[in-house]
Protein backbone atom coordinates (compact mmCIF):
# COMPACT_ATOMS: atom_id res chain seq x y z
CA UNK A 1 0.00 0.00 0.00
CA UNK A 2 2.89 2.95 0.77
CA UNK A 3 4.05 2.19 -2.76
CA UNK A 4 0.56 3.59 -4.31
CA UNK A 5 0.89 6.40 -1.71
CA UNK A 6 4.00 7.53 -3.53
CA UNK A 7 3.29 6.71 -6.96
CA UNK A 8 -0.11 8.62 -7.32
CA UNK A 9 1.53 11.97 -6.36
CA UNK A 10 4.01 11.74 -8.72
CA UNK A 11 1.99 10.45 -11.53
CA UNK A 12 0.33 13.64 -10.37
CA UNK A 13 2.32 15.65 -10.76
CA UNK A 14 3.85 14.23 -14.22
CA UNK A 15 0.11 14.49 -15.55
CA UNK A 16 0.09 18.48 -14.25
CA UNK A 17 3.66 19.06 -16.01
CA UNK A 18 2.51 17.68 -19.30
CA UNK A 19 -0.81 19.32 -19.68
CA UNK A 20 0.77 22.83 -18.71
CA UNK A 21 3.34 23.41 -21.37
CA UNK A 22 3.01 22.76 -25.03
CA UNK A 23 3.84 26.21 -26.65
CA UNK A 24 3.14 29.73 -26.12
CA UNK A 25 2.22 32.43 -28.58
CA UNK A 26 4.22 35.86 -28.26
CA UNK A 27 3.81 38.73 -30.42
CA UNK A 28 7.23 40.53 -31.00
CA UNK A 29 7.66 43.71 -32.23
CA UNK A 30 10.73 46.09 -32.16
CA UNK A 31 11.21 49.34 -32.18
CA UNK A 32 12.25 50.60 -35.16
CA UNK A 33 9.97 47.84 -36.59
CA UNK A 34 11.71 45.47 -39.30
CA UNK A 35 14.13 44.05 -36.88
CA UNK A 36 14.99 40.25 -37.55
CA UNK A 37 14.38 38.31 -34.59
CA UNK A 38 16.43 34.92 -33.74
CA UNK A 39 15.61 32.11 -31.66
CA UNK A 40 18.02 28.93 -31.07
CA UNK A 41 19.99 30.40 -33.86
CA UNK A 42 17.34 30.24 -36.21
CA UNK A 43 15.38 33.53 -38.13
CA UNK A 44 11.71 33.14 -36.65
CA UNK A 45 10.53 36.16 -38.19
CA UNK A 46 10.79 39.97 -38.77
CA UNK A 47 9.09 42.13 -36.52
CA UNK A 48 6.05 42.82 -35.84
CA UNK A 49 4.62 38.97 -36.24
CA UNK A 50 3.46 36.43 -33.80
CA UNK A 51 5.12 33.34 -33.52
CA UNK A 52 4.12 30.00 -31.40
CA UNK A 53 7.29 28.90 -29.20
CA UNK A 54 7.26 25.29 -28.14
CA UNK A 55 8.19 24.73 -24.69
CA UNK A 56 11.62 23.62 -24.16
CA UNK A 57 11.47 19.98 -23.03
CA UNK A 58 13.67 20.19 -18.85
CA UNK A 59 13.68 22.30 -15.68
CA UNK A 60 14.93 25.81 -15.98
CA UNK A 61 14.92 26.27 -19.06
CA UNK A 62 16.35 29.63 -21.16
CA UNK A 63 14.70 31.32 -23.71
CA UNK A 64 17.00 33.50 -25.84
CA UNK A 65 15.60 36.02 -28.51
CA UNK A 66 18.33 38.22 -30.58
CA UNK A 67 16.56 40.96 -32.64
CA UNK A 68 18.94 43.05 -34.97
CA UNK A 69 18.33 45.48 -37.75
CA UNK A 70 21.09 47.33 -39.89
CA UNK A 71 22.47 50.37 -38.42
CA UNK A 72 21.27 49.50 -35.01
CA UNK A 73 22.80 47.55 -32.17
CA UNK A 74 21.45 43.69 -31.68
CA UNK A 75 19.57 43.48 -28.55
CA UNK A 76 18.97 39.80 -26.98
CA UNK A 77 15.96 38.80 -24.11
CA UNK A 78 16.09 36.37 -22.05
CA UNK A 79 13.25 34.30 -20.41
CA UNK A 80 14.43 31.83 -17.36
CA UNK A 81 12.20 29.29 -15.96
CA UNK A 82 12.33 29.47 -12.02
CA UNK A 83 10.27 26.49 -11.57
CA UNK A 84 9.98 23.32 -13.28
CA UNK A 85 5.85 24.07 -13.48
CA UNK A 86 5.95 27.64 -14.97
CA UNK A 87 7.71 26.69 -18.52
CA UNK A 88 4.05 27.86 -20.13
CA UNK A 89 4.32 31.24 -19.05
CA UNK A 90 7.59 31.90 -19.43
CA UNK A 91 7.74 33.53 -22.75
CA UNK A 92 5.23 36.61 -22.13
CA UNK A 93 2.68 37.63 -25.17
CA UNK A 94 4.53 40.42 -25.84
CA UNK A 95 8.11 40.32 -26.80
CA UNK A 96 9.47 43.96 -27.42
CA UNK A 97 12.59 45.06 -28.61
CA UNK A 98 14.35 48.34 -28.41
CA UNK A 99 16.98 48.73 -30.56
CA UNK A 100 19.65 51.42 -30.20
CA UNK A 101 21.07 53.25 -33.43
CA UNK A 102 24.62 52.60 -33.71
CA UNK A 103 27.24 55.46 -33.05
CA UNK A 104 28.47 57.17 -36.90
CA UNK A 105 31.90 55.57 -37.53
CA UNK A 106 34.63 58.25 -37.72
CA UNK A 107 36.14 59.34 -40.71
CA UNK A 108 39.50 58.75 -41.61
CA UNK A 109 41.51 61.70 -42.18
CA UNK A 110 41.54 62.69 -45.59
CA UNK A 111 44.92 63.80 -47.25
CA UNK A 112 43.51 67.24 -48.31
CA UNK A 113 42.50 67.90 -44.22
CA UNK A 114 46.35 67.19 -43.31
CA UNK A 115 49.01 69.57 -42.99
CA UNK A 116 51.15 69.89 -46.61
CA UNK A 117 54.52 67.91 -45.84
CA UNK A 118 57.19 71.63 -45.24
CA UNK A 119 58.71 72.05 -48.85
CA UNK A 120 62.99 72.11 -48.56
CA UNK A 121 65.12 75.10 -49.96
CA UNK A 122 67.86 73.31 -51.72
CA UNK A 123 70.44 76.39 -52.66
Amino acid sequence: MSQFRLVRPLAALMLAVLATGCATTAHFASEPAGAQVRYNGEVIGTAPFDKSIQDQFGWFSVYRFTASLEGYEPQTLEFSERTPLDAANVVPAQVQFTLKKLAPAAEPASAASAPAPAASTAS
